[in-house]
């Protein structure tokens, strides 16, 4: 067991019963396991240090990786922040966020295929929730077919909706916001 400084490359990332942020903080030897040093070292929204004092390494690495594009190292830690940011954002600025994301040549063309992939789908519910707008929403408490259609930008089935709202629901909208 070594003396680690551990910062996360997010806001909060909670690990090993311990919640991180941006700031780096210093473990002395014997503070963790070596499982939990394995379960740390391994999470990809972690930078870990071994050594004592190491927090202005951590900080510098944590800065570097911030002005680097991607600052995320997947595409769900990038959709993480993007809804964590968006959850902030008004409805207009959603509404800006979504317009522009459909112009993004990958997403454009995954959704002009035959048909929305349900992961898509379910991203739209996602800003539909935090766009709260009351009118995207039927009496059932699922969002409108239409709504997700402007959303996407193509036509999708009450049957994709629904299978899509399931999973979202299932997850609580933790698969997308890590809420």
């Amino acid at each position: 067991m070594t003396a680690v400084t551990i910062s996360a490359r997010q806001e909060s990332r909670w690990r090993c019963g311990v919640e991180h942020t941006p700031a780096a903080v210093s473990y002395e030897a014997g503070h963790w396991t070596d499982d939990q040093l394995a379960q740390l070292r391994a999470d990809p929204l972690l930078v870990v240090v071994d050594g004592a004092g190491a927090a202005a390494a951590v900080d510098a690495a944590v800065a570097a990786e911030a002005s680097a594009i991607p600052t995320t190292p997947t595409v769900q830690a990038a959709l993480e922040t993007a809804l964590k940011a968006l959850g902030r954002a008004t409805p207009e600025e959603v509404r800006a966020f979504a317009a522009e994301a459909a112009e993004i040549e990958g997403v454009r063309a995954a959704l002009h295929g035959e048909s929305a992939p349900d992961n898509l789908i379910e991203a739209a519910i996602a800003v539909l929730v935090l766009g709260k707008d009351p009118a995207s929403w039927i009496a059932s408490g699922a969002p409108h077919v239409t709504a997700l259609e402007k959303a996407l930008g193509v036509d999708i089935t009450a049957d994709q909706r629904d299978q899509a709202w399931e999973s979202f629901l299932a997850n609580d909208g933790k698969g997308l916001t890590g809420g």
